[in-house]
Parts: C-alpha cells; structure tokens; sequence
C-alpha cells in the first residue's frame, strides 16, 4: 500500500509540474483525472497528503433523505408501501435501525438495503402465517415489517429513560421540564403521523443547562440523549462531552477546523459543552474562543436536523455568555437551571453511592455524615459545596479511613461481613 501511494504521488507531481513554471505547458485538457476515495474519519497515506488536491465532502445522508431513498427502493423492488406509510412514518424506523447498525459500521444505502432485505423477510414470514398469500399482499409492505421484534420498542424505551429520569435525586423544576418536553415533542410526532404538518414543529432543541458543579447536569443530558433517541429524534443518541479545551486551538486558523471535528463526532446525538461561557472572555476579546462559539453557532444553523446541543455552566456567566451574543440567545431559548441539592437530597445521593459499593452506615455514622452534609449546605461558597460532588468526596475520604481502621486492627482474625462493609462514625472523623 505504501509503494503504491508513493508511486501515485510521484505520478501526479509530475503531471502538476508539467503545468508550472516557465516551460509550462497547456494544464487542460489533462491527461487523466484520479478521484481518491475515502472514509471521512481516515487520514491519506503520507505520501498523498504531500499533494495539492481538492478535497469534495459528501455527509451522511439525513433522515429526510435516507426515507426518501427507500420509498424509491421500494418501488424499485417492485413493492408498494401499505396505505398510510409515508416517508414520515419511515423516518423514524430508519432512525432506530441507524442506532442499532452503529456497532457495525453500515451508513447510508448499505444500511437501507439491509433495512429493506429484513423488511421483506418479516412481509413474507407474515404473510404465510396469516394464510394472506395473494399478489396484493406478497407485494405490500406494512409499517410493522419494518420493526425489529427483538429490539425494545420505541415505547419501552421512552418509558425506560423518563424512568431514569424520576429515578434521579432532587431536580423537581428539570425533570418537570424534561417531562414536559417529552409531551410536547410525543404530541408532534402523533401530529405528524396523522398527517398534520407544521413548519417548524417543535423549534429547536438546543438548551442551556446552568447550576454549580456536581447537579446532576452531565447525567440529565445523558437521559435527554437517550429519550431523544428512543423518541426516533436522534439517530445515534451518544453524547460527547466537550470543553474549552476540546474546541480551541493554539494557533490562528486552527481553532475553526478543532471545532468542527469535535461537532463531526457528535452528529446524531447529543454535544455537551461544559463551562461554555469559558470560550468567550469578559471583554470579548479572545479571537480563538469567538472563533470557535462563531463556528459552533454555524454548524448548529447547518445540521440543525441531526444534532442537539447543550451548553452548562454556571448561571451568572451563561447569562453573560446569552446576553453578550445575541446567535446564542436566538438559538438557545430554552435555560433550564438546576439548584442544589438539599440535605436530605444530599443523603439519599449518598445512600444510593453506598449500596452501590455493598456499604451501609451505622446508627452514628448516619448522624456523624448527616452533621457533615449540614455542613457542606450552609458553606457560603455554593460552587464548592451542596453537591453531589462533594458527597462523593466524603464517602472516598470515610472509605480509606475505614480500610486504614479495619487494618490497625488484630489482623489475626477473619473479619465478619458486616465488619467489612460498615462505615463507622470514626471513618467521618
């Protein structure tokens, strides 16, 4: 492969020489054109990275499209879609067989082949088995041939991330949110499978999430990921976590292609941007940090349909951020805030930690960490305290002063269960 590429790029510098200098000869017509192929997420050989070539970006095609590539299929295959089988209907069936295909790679056509191949399976199985063998019905598909039955259904796994969602500590006005978005966004999709659409549907799913550090918010964009997902909104429903970091560059004209790699992995799901008031100073001068909100905010514009971003931090500098920049206020209308954790939310969080390390507080432990929980509510700095974060903290502190205790003691004898998986009001010390 390597003598290959070297002798191809020696190849074409010849024939781009021939073309230059001052015994340059006609450059069209040329010779021959060599049109090179290759993943988007794969780097040319070495030696044809030397070469000046014009570089052509053919994406992925969208859900829209994807549907209406099918529709043709079909009839191509000489079938016809059951009566009330739009390409609508179709869209939301294509998104869950992307989300399943992620693991093995197939996209696009390969993908609809494959969608259609099982679907035709499944029209035949059902056919011979409801005794319906008739041209008409060897010729029909229906919506539920293109249902996987071995895959959860689309309402089993709304229910099961709204489930995820209520089985999340504290958080009563976010999950009321997220509640309410999941009615609004169910009642379009039944508005569209009846056949009633309206430009602009929804609007944007784009939203702020502002609160202080460990609130919960990285674990609701999870679940919002995975509901938009199950909801056929999303083809692939992974959320990527970004930062200032992730996005800008250190040189000039770095900071805009940085980002756009970043916004290319995310395609399909979700992009968490955490602390995103960090890509613009005060001043508003940072020409790296503006470059890289600048092409986020086009990127938004131009694959509104396959992406859902989230931009975190804390509330006074996001509200700097939205009110400074007026294309993230006009495409970032929904802020959802989410406050810190009470005491007696901070020791249910501490409660479900512990279980899920096999530990259990004894009767002065609970008092000794409910004295310490007080503690961290009533700090005066609330970016530090009152958080989940900080409960973990005291829990991996109280855990290693526990091993530290458990081993000063008589190590000659075989320690019980319950001695092994007790925290004592001394490991809270």
């Amino acid at each position: 492969g390597v003598e290959a590429s070297e002798w191809l790029a020696k190849q074409l510098e010849a024939m781009a020489k021939k073309c230059a200098g001052e015994a340059a000869g006609p450059c069209f017509p040329q010779v021959v054109v060599v049109a090179i192929a290759a993943p988007c997420d794969v780097q040319l050989p070495e030696p044809l990275q030397r070469i000046g070539v014009h570089t052509i970006d053919f994406p992925d095609f969208t859900s829209e499209e994807l549907a209406d590539i099918l529709c043709k299929l079909v009839h191509k295959r000489r079938f016809t879609l059951a009566e009330g089988l739009t390409a609508e209907r179709l869209q939301v069936h294509i998104r869950d067989a992307v989300g399943r295909a992620e693991a093995s790679g197939e996209k696009n056509l390969v993908l609809l082949q494959r969608l259609l191949d099982e679907a035709i399976a499944r029209q035949t199985e059902r056919v011979w088995a409801t005794e319906t063998v008739s041209l008409h019905g060897l010729t029909t598909l229906s919506e539920g041939d293109f249902v996987d039955s071995l895959s959860p259904s689309r309402e089993e796994s709304m229910k099961a991330a709204l489930a995820k969602l209520d089985n999340v500590v504290g958080l009563k006005g976010v999950k009321s949110f997220i509640h309410s978005l999941y009615a609004q966004l169910k009642t379009e999709m039944e508005r569209r499978e009846a056949g009633i659409n309206v430009p602009g549907g929804a609007g944007t799913l784009h939203m702020v999430f502002t609160g202080n550090p460990g609130t919960g918010k990285t674990t609701v964009a999870r679940i919002v990921a995975e509901l938009l997902t199950a909801m056929g909104l999303l083809r692939k429903g992974h959320l990527v976590e970004a930062d200032r970091g992730a996005l800008v560059a250190g040189y000039s004209g770095q900071t805009a292609l940085k980002t756009r790699q970043v916004v290319e992995t995310a395609m399909g799901g979700v992009l968490f941007v955490d602390e995103a008031y960090s890509l613009v100073s005060a001043d508003g001068k940072d020409a790296f940090g503006n470059e890289a909100l600048d092409t986020l905010i086009k990127m938004i514009e131009d694959r509104r349909q396959d992406l859902v971003v989230i931009l975190a931090g804390y509330p006074e500098e996001m509200n700097r951020l939205i009110s400074a920049n007026p294309g993230v206020r006009s495409r970032f209308p929904v802020q959802v805030n989410f406050e810190d954790y009470s005491e007696e939310e901070l020791m249910q969080i501490a409660e479900k930690m512990l279980l899920d390390d096999v530990l259990v507080l004894s009767h002065t432990a609970t008092q000794a960490l409910a004295a310490m929980l007080k503690t961290c509510c009533s700090g005066t700095n609330g970016r530090e305290h009152g958080n989940g974060r900080a409960v973990r903290n005291i829990l991996e502190q109280a855990k290693r002063r526990m091993a530290v205790r458990l081993q000063a003691e008589d190590t000659s004898r075989k320690r019980s269960q319950a001695e092994l998986c007790t925290l004592e009001a001394a490991d809270f010390s």
